[in-house]
């Protein structure tokens, strides 16, 4: 989940093109297309309450979501930064009292708590999000960003799992891992874990310097 470029003063037409739709609301902000504020508050509310009626599968995901996002335009540690941290946490906690094994709301907790410098809680809930999903690939490129932001804070067995993370990640993707390890600069994370498989270490080493040079 990223941050997103929301509108100052938002326009009419841009307004009314997200109006009534939540979730496409709340996927292009995080997509850091030009989403107006209004809109974005709106889509949060109906998110809100379509989760509180059970209306909707995701909407509290797609509420914490919501609710993350408008912490990140208000800033954070602002009142109404935290006001909005807490609210987002709440929604997700709801949807994992009743569906504890999802993966993606688990990562969305974890970068909630990133949000709100709560790095503990954030470790927890990655490694939540691992044991829920560890094979699924569309959550490893995403997985494997922020828990190279979490790798300090975590403990050996957190590490344990960050490490079968990579491993399986290059198995997967090796160019993408690659890729994502030069944008990063994390290549003294990856390469100890994949000494083991000197074939991967060494492809490893011969795209970072070709990607570097692209840069």
């Amino acid at each position: 989940m990223g941050g997103a470029l929301l509108a100052s003063a938002p326009q009419r037409v841009l307004s009314e093109l997200f109006l009534l739709k939540p979730a496409r609301t709340i996927r292009a902000a995080e997509a850091g297309e030009p989403v107006p504020l209004d809109a974005l508050e709106s889509a949060t509310r109906q998110a809100d309450a379509e989760a509180a009626r059970g209306l909707s599968a995701d909407g509290g995901d797609l509420a914490g979501r919501g609710h993350t996002l408008l912490a990140l335009y208000r800033d954070p540690a602002s009142p109404k930064g935290m006001a909005e941290l807490d609210a987002a946490r709440a929604a997700f906690l709801s949807v994992l009292s009743h569906a504890p094994l999802s993966p993606y709301v688990w990562d969305h907790l974890s970068y909630t708590e990133v949000t709100a410098h709560r790095l503990r809680e954030a470790v927890a809930a990655w490694r939540r999000s691992v044991r829920a999903g560890p094979f699924d690939t569309a959550l490893i490129p995403p997985r494997f960003e922020s828990g190279l932001a979490l790798h300090r804070y975590m403990d050996a067995a957190s590490r344990r799992e960050f490490d079968a993370q990579v491993r399986l990640y290059a198995q997967w993707n090796l160019p993408q891992l690659a890729e994502q390890t030069v944008r990063f600069d994390a290549a003294d994370i990856v390469r100890p874990i994949l000494v083991h498989d000197p074939a991967e270490l060494a492809e490893l080493n011969r795209l970072i310097p070709l990607l570097k040079a692209r840069l």
